[in-house]
Order: C-alpha cells, then structure tokens, then sequence
C-alpha cells in the first residue's frame, strides 16, 4: 500500500495482526491528487514528500487519531508536510485517513490570494492546522465531494476547465486552513477604495466576455486578498465574490445551454464552465431557472421560448443571482 501511495517516497511497517481489509482510492483533478485510504492494522510509515509537492493529511471523520511528526492529529486536525523533508507517521489501531497532494507553487499562489503579500513572508513548514474543527469538517466534505465527482466522471475524467476550478478550489481551501489573519486584514479593509474595486472588477469581468472566472485571477489581478475583496462584495451586494462568480457561471452556462449544437451534453457545458460537482449544478440551475439544465437544452432544440427568466449581467445581475441561489 505505502508504495501505491503517490507524490512520496514511503516506507511502512506494520505492528498487529490485520482486522479489517486494506484499500486506497486516488483521483486527479489537474496536477492535484486525492486519495482515500483504510489501514487495516495498526502501522508507522517514514518517508519523503516528492521535490515541488506539498501534502494535507486528515483522518477519517470517525477514526482514531494518529500521530504526524509526534504531533497528534485526531478528525478536528490536519497535517501539512512540505516538499523533500522527512515525515513520520503512526495508527496505534486500524484507521481511515484522506490526502491531498498538489504542487507547492500552486499552494504558495493560494496562499497569496487567502492573505496577500502577508503569505510571502512565512516559511513553508511541516505542521498542524489551527483552524478548529468547523473548517476541518468543511475541507474533509470538499475532498469527499471532489472524489465523488471525479469517480462519477469515470475514465474519461472532469473536463479540463473543471478539473482546473476544483484543483484551485482545494488549493484554495487548503490554504484557508493554514492562513494567518490578523490586523493587516483589518487594515487592508479599511483603506479599500470600494468605487475603484468595484469599477476594476466591472472591467476585468467584461473584458474576460463568457470565459470562466475564478477568485485568484480576480485577487491577482486587483492586488487584493481574498477576505479583503469579500467584505467589500458583502458590503455592496450581500454576497461573496466567489458567490457572485458562480452566479456569473451559471448565467453564461444558461446562454450556453440555449445556443448548442445537437449532440451537446449537459456535462459538457457544465465542465466547459468550471463546474466540476454535476449534482451541485443541477441543484443550483433549477433554483434560479425553475426548470432542469435537461430541459433548457431539449426547448433550445424544439425552437421553444425560454421561462422568463431575468437576462442577468453586470455585479448587480450576478449578485441578484447569487442572493437568490443562497
């Protein structure tokens, strides 16, 4: 098993008799690699992360708790190791345990858009989370979801545009977890210039026409963290910009669904527009649009007038969107 393991050199030993079968499960989601694994005996493992990838190790929502570099880690905790540096690991009892490994360049990118330049600042180092068990639980869901929706991709995997949103979401989330927040946030918040944010954000949105955005380029683009530009969006609109940029996604995946060529599949648009949870999308889409993507797109080729449904475009469309979406 320590062998199927990827992005690790990694030697195991095992210190009692087997009481539950052993298994591994791995999907990819760009250069992002999620795995689920179940030990079935008590074991200790030494290794090495591979050189440019960082790992996020958890356990199972249910397991026993196991130790990370001699620090106990039990279903409220994560534990980061980081590139070529040595990591131990021991389950006194069978246990279950989910991974993330993803390259450490696009870690460092995320971390830069969760804290700004703040991120830049600190070492990269081997360590627990201290973000609590609420986001723990939150990110062990994500991670769950994402391999739902990869497996129920099957051979053919995600399209590359959602397997790129969902390799970003999980960096991103990653990198909430092990974010510093402080009073450089606070201060940042207050020096915002909301008319000129607002205005940047109008024109880059414009300028990317019906291309898919996600929150990094938009940060990146504008020089502002992440929580920065939330509580400017909550502010104007109620709703958070990764919100706001979803609604934008549905809206154009809407337009997309109307205007497609015979042979089209829902998943093919949803994928086209990032969205890699295809149960997600449906939910989404029939809230706002009061009827299936399947059905959009059946009326589209019968040449039949779409509900009235309002035409939302610009911050304000989208965050109606958004609000009505919760």
């Amino acid at each position: 098993m320590a062998d199927a393991i990827g992005d690790a050199r990694m030697r195991a030993f095992i210190h009692s008799v087997q009481s539950r079968p052993w298994g591994l499960e791995a999907f990819c989601a760009g250069s992002a690699l999620v795995q689920r694994g179940v030990e079935g005996a008590a074991v200790s493992g030494t290794g090495c992360l591979a050189p440019g990838r960082i790992a996020f190790f958890l356990t199972g929502e249910r397991s026993a708790s196991r130790r990370c570099n001699g620090e106990e880690i039990d279903s409220g905790g994560v534990y980061r190791w980081v590139p070529e540096e040595e990591f131990t690991c021991l389950s006194r009892r069978p246990t279950e345990w989910l991974a993330l490994t993803a390259t450490a360049d696009g870690f460092l990118r995320a971390a830069r858009v969760v804290e700004g330049g703040a991120a830049a600042e600190r070492t990269l180092d081997a360590r627990a989370s201290k973000a609590g068990p609420a986001p723990v639980a939150a990110f062990r869901r994500l991670l769950e979801g994402a391999m739902g929706a990869m497996d129920e991709a099957g051979p053919a995997g995600l399209h590359p545009e959602a397997a790129r949103n969902l390799e970003e979401t999980l960096s991103l989330a990653a990198a909430r977890l092990f974010a510093h927040n402080g009073d450089a946030t606070r201060r940042s918040r207050r020096r915002a210039d909301r008319g000129r944010i607002l205005a940047e954000v109008e024109a880059f949105l414009a300028a990317a026409g019906s291309e898919p955005v996600y929150i990094s380029a938009l940060c990146e683009k504008l020089g502002l963290p992440e929580r920065t530009l939330r509580f400017v969006f909550e502010e104007q609109f109620g709703a958070s910009p990764m919100r706001v940029l979803r609604a934008r996604r549905l809206c154009d995946a809407r337009r997309a669904l109307r205007a497609a060529p015979e042979g089209t599949r829902v998943s093919d648009v949803a994928g086209r527009f990032g969205f890699w949870h295809l149960g997600q999308f449906a939910a989404d889409y029939r809230s706002f649009f009061r009827e299936k993507p399947s059905e959009t797109l059946l009326a589209a080729r019968a040449g039949n007038r779409p509900k009235s449904v309002p035409d939302s475009r610009g911050l304000q469309g989208w965050a109606a969107t958004a609000e009505r979406l919760g």
